[in-house]
């Protein structure tokens, strides 16, 4: 017996050698190799001419420093590049206009904000909240005035917030609304992992998609990578769902590869949104245990707030697609729901000047009077 399972062994372990040798990830691990040894070698060959390159690397090391110093730029970032500049002026340079002149990202950036602009008129300003807000509430006036005008996303009533503490509670929450789906449901997140929370919701989705609900996915290209199996997006496409990949990752060496789509975003029938900081895998709601017991929160939103997700999720879908929707069919239904204030769901991205987020956590912060909360599972 023990001879049968020896040589089971033995011929599991060449197959599953020669998988891994051919799998997506080693195929993309040697091809950024490639490429970072062909710059190497590129630099190796300037050794030759060293003397008179460094001077002129250096003279235009010194321009782009005094360039990058004059731009409208965060210090840090500055300070990130002005450093090298100064240290090694010719790997620097080089990296510098390779990375700023790359024609995939300002084609993401301009989408992104062609798309914001356009769609800002569906996001309107609820002149009689603001109107409250500055008589009754002048700092949160002015958080919100400045999300509305900067960020694009205005102040919403009529909203019921229920608070999870942990990721199995918003997992508990998000199963049964999904069973409750009758005209839509919309989902973009960052990982999705093929486990058995996945497996669980994905059920539910080919069930409803099959009955005619209007399912649509999107995931993160990276934050997927090698977490779904290969052609998913084909695979679901198949059994009626409608799916997208933001941003796909392709092992070459570019900046559009770190923008990334961090959003963990759930939206039914457009009254009932879902949001925080759980992924969809085992390890967010403990059924599976990477770093301990895993704490994240999550919240989830019942009435005209969830507008504000809904565009956001639309937004996205349209600059990846570049399909156009009908915005209103999707907008909430659900009226007079048990109002717990007043929200302010909104969105911030790396492909605009406004650092929307930070500056809220600032706001947030400079006026809280008796505490301020904050959890996060990552300290970076």
């Amino acid at each position: 017996m023990a001879e049968k399972i020896s040589e089971k062994i033995q011929k599991k372990k060449p197959k599953k050698l020669i998988n891994m040798i051919f799998s997506q990830k080693t195929t993309i691990i040697l091809l950024l190799a490639l490429q970072l040894i062909f710059i190497f070698i590129i630099f190796q060959s300037f050794a030759v001419h060293y003397a008179y390159l460094h001077i002129v690397f250096s003279t235009v090391a010194i321009v782009l420093a005094i360039y990058i110093l004059n731009s409208s730029e965060n210090p840090a970032y500055k300070l990130a590049w002005i450093v090298p500049l100064v240290i090694v002026p010719i790997f620097t340079v080089v990296l510098y206009i390779l990375l700023k002149n790359q024609f995939s990202t300002r084609k993401v950036r301009n989408l992104y904000a062609k798309k914001s602009a356009n769609t800002r008129p569906f996001l309107k300003t609820n002149k009689q909240i603001m109107s409250y807000l500055h008589e009754s509430e002048p700092d949160f006036y002015k958080l919100a005035n400045y999300v509305d005008k900067s960020g694009g996303y205005p102040v919403c009533g009529n909203t019921e917030v229920t608070y999870f503490p942990l990721g199995e509670d918003k997992y508990k929450a998000m199963l049964e609304e999904l069973q409750k789906a009758q005209e839509f449901i919309f989902m973009e997140y960052f990982i999705i992992d093929d486990g058995e929370m996945w497996r669980e919701i994905v059920k539910i989705l080919l069930e409803k998609a099959k009955a005619g609900v209007e399912v649509r996915l999107l995931y993160d290209g990276m934050g997927s990578q090698f977490t779904l199996p290969f052609r998913y997006k084909k695979k679901l496409t198949d059994q009626g769902v409608k799916c997208l990949v933001f941003n796909p990752f392709r092992p070459m060496l570019s900046t559009i590869q770190n923008n990334r789509d961090h959003r963990k975003i759930l939206v039914i029938d457009g009254n009932v949104a879902f949001n925080g900081g759980v992924n969809i895998a085992d390890e967010y709601i403990n059924r599976k245990e990477r770093f301990g017991h895993w704490k994240d929160t999550a919240v989830m939103l019942k009435g005209d707030g969830v507008w504000n997700f809904t565009m956001m999720f639309l937004q996205m879908w349209e600059v990846i697609s570049g399909d156009k929707t009908e915005y209103n069919m999707y907008r909430p239904t659900v009226k007079n729901v048990v109002n717990n204030g007043y929200v302010i769901p909104y969105g911030d991205s790396p492909l605009d000047d406004e650092n929307v987020g930070e500056l809220v956590y600032m706001d947030m912060i400079n006026n809280a009077k008796d505490y301020i909360y904050i959890s996060t599972p990552y300290l970076v």
